[in-house]
């Protein structure tokens, strides 16, 4: 049996991991990390991914004179993003993290 505090990982190598993330960087307008390990934790078992950091200087250290350029380039990117097709293969979430009226996101429009 399996220690639920211990994590477990494995690598991701798979070729429709990469085809996606590809497929992702390919129509979104700023870069985004790449998966190399995915794994759970806990009891029961939580996922998680474990992504390679992007190079770079975060936001508020980058001393940037023209923020707007910055602020439009990061808007465009969840707009970018959100205008994708949801893939059809993705698992079922048990917890119900995606859908907002569990989480308590938004209240439900009758």
């Amino acid at each position: 049996m399996t220690n639920p505090a211990i994590p477990t990982i494995r690598a991701l190598s798979s070729n429709a991991c990469a085809a996606r993330h590809r497929g992702i960087a390919a129509s979104v307008t700023l870069p985004i990390p790449v998966p190399l390990h995915q794994g759970t934790f806990g009891d029961p078992p939580w996922p998680f991914l474990g992504f390679r950091f992007l190079p770079g200087t975060e936001l508020v250290h980058a001393g940037l004179e023209d923020r707007t350029r910055v602020a439009r380039d990061i808007g465009r990117f969840p707009a970018a993003l959100h205008a994708m097709p949801a893939p059809g293969d993705l698992p079922v979430d048990p917890f119900g993290r995606a859908d907002i009226a569990i989480r308590g996101g938004c209240p439900s429009v009758a």
